[in-house]
């Protein structure tokens, strides 16, 4: 399978893990598989989750094998009525939430890819907060398909 194919695979599995009945997180979102992680303010309502494809790469596994690795960011985006930590802190729970919920996961739509690590860096934009009233956040993580050819 090319390496583009993978990686909307995978971003296309992580919406549906995301969305699935076992995910339970303490906010409520529904995750979209998107190329762009931009929002109109005006039509920003509660939280915004998507998925954006960013990149792929192969490894040498053996002399006739390879590994691939498929990376994605998960971007969680909420309009914020204020500045104050009881605003904000639900907000960091849930991306934190999502980190944990994707952690050692095996995608069950694509299961011969798995989490490999995730990075969340920086935790939150401040230029968005102070500027736009908008919480940002976006989570990098990691899949690999150890079984490719």
């Amino acid at each position: 399978m090319p390496l583009n194919s993978d990686i909307l695979t995978v971003c296309d599995a992580v919406v549906e893990e995301l969305n699935s009945s076992d995910a339970s997180f303490t906010q409520s979102f529904t995750a979209e598989r998107k190329y762009l992680a931009e929002v109109e303010l005006s039509g920003l309502s509660g939280i915004k989750c998507y998925v954006v494809p960013l990149a792929t790469m192969q490894q040498i596994r053996s002399r006739s094998t390879t590994r691939r690795l498929v990376k994605i960011q998960i971007a969680i985006l909420s309009k914020v009525a204020d500045l104050t930590n009881n605003t904000i802190d639900p907000l960091m729970e849930l991306v934190q939430e999502i980190r944990e919920f994707l952690r050692f996961r095996v995608l069950s739509s694509t299961p011969d890819f798995g989490w490999q690590n995730d990075q969340n860096e920086p935790v939150y934009n401040p230029q968005h907060l102070h500027e736009l009233r908008q919480f940002t956040s976006v989570i990098t993580v990691e899949f690999v398909n150890t079984d490719a050819t």
